[in-house]
């Protein structure tokens, strides 16, 4: 696989609570480790735009979680099982993570990766991944890695050399949200 390379030079910076710039499931994004609050005080400090789906958590498999998320409700799974588009899962009463990133009702985005490289990356990092779209507000993703504001490639401790020459597929997300009582609500984004 080619990005061993990067999975390898990833792995400490993110274990130190540095930050990455990484290709995501759909834009490049950038990341730190979800379970540490100076890191994630870290990466709201960059001036990126705060908010669901762009702010969310990636998790390798769905298994993961069950760690962050009690009783997650199996429609949900359901769902996303069935989703044709990529979709996020916002969740109530997440637990685990750096309590800075957690929004109303305690909720937060939670995304199983679909990318080969994040999915390796997570596998071996054992915690999940805290990511958000490489923009400034009122901009759009970046779908080249050329078109992330040098601001941010200056605040970030590694940038990942692989796919930076490939556009990624910046393709419109379902956003699924499963709420307390058990009912969802699904938005596109």
């Amino acid at each position: 696989m080619d990005f061993l390379k990067d999975v390898e030079k990833a792995l400490p910076v993110l274990a130190d609570g540095g930050l990455i710039l990484f290709p995501a499931d759909e834009w490049w994004a950038m990341g730190c480790d979800a379970t540490n609050p100076n890191a994630a005080y870290k990466l709201l400090a960059t001036g990126i735009q705060y908010a669901h789906p762009h702010l969310h958590m990636l998790v390798a498999e769905e298994k993961d979680i069950l760690r962050f998320v009690p009783m997650p409700g199996i429609k949900i799974y359901d769902y996303l099982a069935g989703a044709d588009k990529p979709s996020y899962a916002i969740y109530e009463n997440v637990s685990g993570i750096a309590p800075v990133l957690l929004l109303e009702n305690d909720s937060m985005a939670i995304r199983k990766t679909e990318s080969r490289f994040c999915h390796n990356l997570l596998k071996r990092f054992r915690r999940p991944i805290m990511s958000i779209a490489a923009s400034l507000p009122h901009t759009n993703p970046p779908g080249y890695f050329s078109d992330i504001p040098e601001e941010l490639l200056k605040q970030a401790d590694y940038a990942v050399q692989y796919r930076r020459s490939l556009k990624l597929i910046n393709r419109p997300s379902s956003v699924v949200h499963w709420h307390i009582d058990g009912t969802i609500s699904i938005y596109l984004s």
